[in-house]
């Protein structure tokens, strides 16, 4: 659970009392490195550690917006409010500057690309899988 890759031996003794912390207890994804072996299956599904957690991260309509709901919703509003500040500024440098000084320089066509690059640009990589995973 801590993924750290350091070989751990195990044994059929439990070593904590705490079942998350012994020696003795694979969780899916562990590998083995050496020996032999055998196992027994003492959880599936939505009684596993994964599971409980998946649990935690889920409401019902009816529960308050938890605290990492509120983190997100928080941090995508940075994010939009980041995005329309840029747009806006571009727009405003390119109509009360640019397009006089330099009219050929940048075109309407080019200027509404530039805005839909901002808007891609400021959207990051990770968020859309990371919100449809914890809902």
């Amino acid at each position: 659970m801590t993924g750290e890759s350091k070989p751990v031996t195990a044994t059929v003794r439990c070593t904590n009392p705490n079942f998350m912390e012994t020696t003795n207890i694979g969780f899916y994804s562990s590998l083995v490195e050496q020996g032999t072996g055998e196992g027994v299956v003492i959880a599936t599904g939505e009684n596993t550690v994964l599971g409980k957690m998946s649990r935690l991260t889920r409401s019902d309509p009816g529960d308050e917006i938890t605290c990492i709901q509120r983190e997100v919703n928080r941090f995508v509003l940075f994010i939009v409010m980041a995005a329309m500040v840029g747009i806006t500024s571009l727009w405003i440098f390119w109509v009360a500057w640019l397009e006089f000084v330099h009219p050929t320089f940048v075109t309407l066509n080019g200027i509404i690309l530039n805005s839909i690059a901002m808007i891609v640009a400021f959207l990051p990589l990770g968020l859309p899988s990371a919100v449809t995973l914890g809902k």
